[in-house]
């Protein structure tokens, strides 16, 4: 049998060849998205995430890596109400569904506290002192000089 009408410059021969082309990117597109992409991105297996505020850097490597989830550290911050280098915050949040061997992005507290300066509250009122302390986010603590600890001084 010859393929003669591959050769022919009518217009059969060329609906016959860009229907051949045609069909075989259809099939090579219905290979692609519904078996490979699927069995390639693990289509529908989802993890979720752990509350992770809190916890301590040494033990969140070893807690991911059991529950197979990776982490990245994107940020710092501060908070007096966490012990150093817990996670402060996360990205995804807790309770997200997510693909195996995500990266979970966290926040950790500083080792040390922010250095601020501290603003000239000599002779100005009591109520501006305190405006200006709530301000920078510092507190006042009252310091009574006959009732400081022996140990200070």
């Amino acid at each position: 049998m010859k393929f003669s009408f591959f050769k022919s410059s009518s217009l059969s021969g060329l609906l016959i060849s860009l229907g051949i082309t045609l069909g075989t990117i259809l099939i090579i597109a219905i290979v692609y998205f519904y078996i490979y992409l699927p069995a390639a991105t693990n289509h529908g297996e989802s993890i979720t995430v752990p509350d992770l505020k809190g916890m301590n850097l040494e033990e969140l490597e070893t807690f991911l890596t059991q529950r197979d989830l990776r982490y990245a550290v994107n940020d710092s911050a501060y908070s007096s109400e966490y012990p150093p280098l817990a996670v402060l915050r996360q990205f995804p949040q807790a309770g997200s569904q997510v693909k195996i061997n995500r990266v979970i992005y966290v926040s950790l507290n500083r080792i040390t506290p922010p250095t601020l300066p501290i603003p000239d509250l000599v002779d100005r009122s009591l109520i501006n002192a305190e405006v200006v302390l709530k301000s920078i986010e510092l507190k006042r603590v009252v310091f009574i000089m006959n009732r400081v600890p022996s140990e200070i001084w």
